[in-house]
């Protein structure tokens, strides 16, 4: 007996963008990044999402759009690029809850998701 699997299973298709804001400073140790991205690529794997970029910010910024990683993917969503972005903690994304939400907003009518 063949056990027959479907696209899905076989080939990823759902482009998926990594988004980390776990360093403080230049000089951190980088293990809260490390972790961050050993997470983001299992989860991806576990929901067979295929990763197109890895994008990373230092954290400290509320204001999502002040960042340059943040804009990245934002940009990828809006040209079709990345329908997920993967994010370890909520607080990576902003530690003000107005402006986090403000920010998954913009992603969604750009054309992406958080996950």
């Amino acid at each position: 007996m063949t056990r027959t699997s479907t696209i899905q299973e076989k080939d990823p298709t759902t482009p998926a963008v990594l988004y980390i804001c776990a360093r403080r400073r230049a000089w951190d140790s980088g293990i809260p990044e490390a972790k961050a991205r050993e997470e983001g690529q299992a989860f991806a794997e576990k929901h067979r999402l295929r990763l197109v970029r890895e994008v990373t910010d230092f954290f400290g910024e509320s204001v999502p759009r002040r960042r340059p990683g943040w804009r990245e993917v934002v940009e990828l969503a809006t040209e079709g690029l990345a329908e997920v972005v993967i994010v370890r903690w909520p607080h990576a994304i902003s530690p003000d809850h107005e402006y986090r939400y403000k920010a998954i907003t913009e992603l969604r009518e750009s054309g992406g998701t958080v996950a």
